[in-house]
């Protein structure tokens, strides 16, 4: 029987890996294949998409499956794509029509004063040949697939604002993530730029997808990387939803549902604010076991074992607790599988989630959201049977 491992995050994207053909399938849910010569590819690379639209990409490498990735990505949502560029560049009046009390011509004005597209170029200026070369790949991939539109296959909203995307550059891609967690309070949801657990969770899960498919051959469980903060979508509806989905498609296909990995940190510092709940810092929480509720849920030893590799590779301590039904895991547990979050220390504590009106982007510690990475991949490598 073939085993899973669920690593789950923010936003919905599952990668999976296939014998690679030549082959790029279009569609959302079609059979049919296509094939089509794209340049700028080095070698030949395969797209599919599962029965809900999800695309699979197998590349023979790194730039490749990158070029692809903005190539789809393109494909499904290159209107939202240019949408967020354009409100984080401070562009959005430029196609927007010109209505009374409109804000799209006040938040330009506040997105470039607050200087977006200098910090991105800034940091595309000053990022490793490595980070470059992704950033680049992607960019190509999008602009591939925007070469291929005319009139007539050009996404509806630009034919009715009467403009085309221009071509996406790496700059662009950093702006869309430093803003696209931007939750303000209620009633003014565009008004704070910043970033919660959404995007500084998904950068490690991209960097725990890079370092699998470079050791791909040792991994001893199919991974599953579901970046979709899922109880955002009505409470844990939408987490019930997918546990509902992977456990009927792990029954219907013949496989075990190993263990379920859910990173919830943010990078915010507790120490710097002083408003840790103990003085055990430098530590993150981990938490394996539920709290309150009709039922209980305790899967201490993967708890243990998370511990056992921070004590083997990090200076870090390890703060253990039981958590609530208030994230994407409690709907894994419901299901029988074994699964932990784990978090920035005293996250309860933190005062600057932007949905509640702070700037959480302003409070990011990134040599602290790598300290707790390193161990979390190493983590979930060992899971997956990636050894040293």
């Amino acid at each position: 029987m073939k085993r899973l491992l669920i690593l789950a995050l923010t936003f919905t994207v599952a990668i999976q890996f296939l014998p690679a053909m030549c082959r790029l399938s279009f569609g959302q849910t079609s059979t049919a294949a296509t094939s089509i010569r794209v340049k700028g590819l080095k070698d030949s690379v395969t797209i599919r998409r599962d029965e809900r639209g999800i695309p699979y990409i197998d590349a023979k490498n790194d730039e490749d499956l990158y070029f692809a990735q903005g190539y789809v990505t393109a494909q499904d949502r290159l209107w939202q794509m240019d949408l967020f560029r354009r409100n984080a560049r401070g562009e959005l009046s430029e196609v927007l029509p010109n209505v009374p009390n409109s804000p799209a011509l006040d938040q330009d004005k506040l997105h470039r004063t607050l200087g977006f597209s200098q910090v991105v170029e800034a940091e595309v200026a000053q990022a490793s040949p490595q980070s470059r070369a992704v950033l680049e790949a992607y960019a190509a991939g999008v602009n591939a697939y925007i070469s291929t539109l005319d009139q007539k296959s050009l996404p509806p909203e630009f034919r009715i604002l009467g403009y085309t995307p221009k071509p996406w550059t790496p700059a662009d891609s950093l702006i869309v993530i430093v803003h696209y967690d931007s939750i303000g309070p209620p009633g003014s949801e565009t008004s704070n730029p910043g970033a919660d657990d959404d995007m500084t969770g998904m950068a490690i899960l991209l960097e725990t997808a890079r370092l699998f498919v470079q050791h791909r051959a040792q991994l001893a469980l199919t991974v599953r990387f579901v970046a979709s903060d899922e109880e955002e979508l009505g409470g844990l509806a939408g987490a019930r939803s997918y546990a509902a989905y992977i456990k009927a498609l792990s029954q219907s296909a013949g496989f075990a549902l190993v263990a379920a990995v859910d990173d919830e940190q943010s990078g915010w510092n507790c120490n710097t604010d002083h408003l840790c709940s103990d003085t055990l810092f430098p530590a993150f929480d981990v938490f394996s076991c539920s709290r309150g509720g009709t039922t209980s849920y305790d899967f201490a030893a993967l708890g243990d074992q998370f511990a056992g590799i921070v004590a083997s590779y990090s200076t870090l301590h390890v703060k253990r607790d039981c958590i609530g039904a208030n994230s994407d895991h409690f709907a894994m547990w419901e299901i029988g599988v074994p699964a932990l979050v784990y978090s920035e220390h005293s996250p309860f504590n933190n005062q600057h989630f932007d949905q509640n009106g702070g700037d959480l982007f302003e409070r990011l510690d990134t040599d602290y959201l790598i300290s707790i990475a390193r161990p979390g991949i190493t983590f979930q490598a060992s899971l997956a049977g990636i050894q040293k």
